[in-house]
């Protein structure tokens, strides 16, 4: 999971694999906000680790972005 410090809301994070990439938002229940390239279960996978560390996650955010 990557979050990039020049980018914009929402809070949302990169998943990057091999295949591509997804956009991911930061939350308890997160959205896949854009993908291309990844299957529908590296998906599920990222989408299950942003919501498994959606707190830290989310603490990243704001360190970085205020």
């Amino acid at each position: 999971m990557v979050i990039y410090t020049a980018d914009h809301d929402p809070m949302h994070v990169h998943a990057i694999h091999s295949n591509g990439e997804a956009v991911i938002g930061i939350s308890s229940a997160p959205r896949v906000i854009r993908s291309g390239g990844l299957t529908d279960k590296e998906l599920k996978i990222a989408c299950t680790i942003v919501k498994d560390h959606a707190e830290m996650l989310a603490s990243a955010w704001e360190d970085i972005h205020g």
